[in-house]
């Protein structure tokens, strides 16, 4: 049988989740909050009206933006990690240390800027009133994601004890139909049905 795996990316909420598309969490929390993830954007396409027109532009603008954002992830991981091993030592050279920072918070720079670029791009192919509805599904998909996170935790060990999860595939898929249609408190209230079926057998 072929595992399907139990993920927020699964809910065509956020693809890609267990990737770095760490949007917008480079900035302060007062200006990120002001923006979506594309992969909310993708997975609450349905619900919000989002036309075939700015689907396109979405991946338009993903494709170019993207790759060069996350070459400088990496890229500044590596000099964090370098600099991590540069204060290692109990007596630090000054000049060596200051140096590596430098270079850290360089690239750091680079990708705050990066990423606000992205963001904004995204933030401007929505319409007003698109971007009211994604504020009010913002909470309830929180919500979505850490019930997602239990149940796929739960799925895990259920298959590990070599018991059959079908039934639960099958209900993951119910709670992505009514996501993307926007029908937020029945996908939340299945999720809740499914995570107490999951826990009644122990």
């Amino acid at each position: 049988m072929k595992t399907r795996l139990w993920s927020v990316g699964a809910l065509a909420l956020f693809v890609g989740c267990g990737q770095a598309n760490l949007w917008g969490q480079t900035l302060p929390n007062a200006v990120s909050a002001q923006f979506f993830e594309p992969e909310l954007i993708r997975g609450a396409a349905q619900a919000i009206g989002l036309t075939p027109e700015q689907r396109q532009s979405l991946d338009t603008v993903a494709a170019r933006l993207m790759p060069p954002l996350e070459t400088l992830r990496r890229d500044l991981r590596v000099e964090t990690e370098r600099l991590a091993a540069t204060v290692k030592p109990e007596r630090l050279d000054e000049r060596m240390v200051l140096a590596q920072a430098q270079k850290m918070l360089r690239l750091e720079a680079e990708v705050k800027s990066a990423d606000l670029v992205l963001l904004i791009e995204v933030k401007n192919l929505l319409t007003p009133e698109q971007q009211a509805r994604l504020r009010q599904m913002g909470p309830v998909l929180s919500g979505l994601r850490a019930k997602t996170r239990e149940a796929e935790a739960l799925v895990a060990e259920w298959r590990r004890k070599g018991r059959d999860t079908s039934q639960f595939d099958r209900a993951r898929d119910e709670v992505a139909v009514l996501v993307r249609q926007g029908k937020l408190g029945p996908a939340e209230a299945l999720l809740d049905r499914i995570v107490a079926r999951l826990k009644a057998v122990k």
